[in-house]
């Protein structure tokens, strides 16, 4: 897992231009976060604000409707 201190950086490359939905899951399954993002085609760069969570490992979920991306990290 990727480690986070008070910002997550996200990289990602999109193929379509959409709006994608950010979600931070806690170990539970709960979502803890949840943020929309319009994104354009090509390279992305998304931070989100992970300040408030408490010290744990985390799933971020990125999701656009049609597919979707798991990614574990530790705050």
């Amino acid at each position: 897992p990727n480690p986070a201190n008070e910002q997550l950086n996200v990289t990602l490359t999109v193929y379509v231009e959409a709006t994608y939905l950010f979600d931070i899951i806690d170990v539970t399954g709960k979502v803890i976060q949840s943020e929309n993002v319009e994104l354009s085609e090509g390279e992305s760069a998304v931070q989100l604000n992970v300040e408030d969570l408490s010290q744990g490992v985390y799933i971020l979920r990125v999701a656009n409707g049609k597919q979707e991306m798991h990614k574990t990290f530790i705050r």
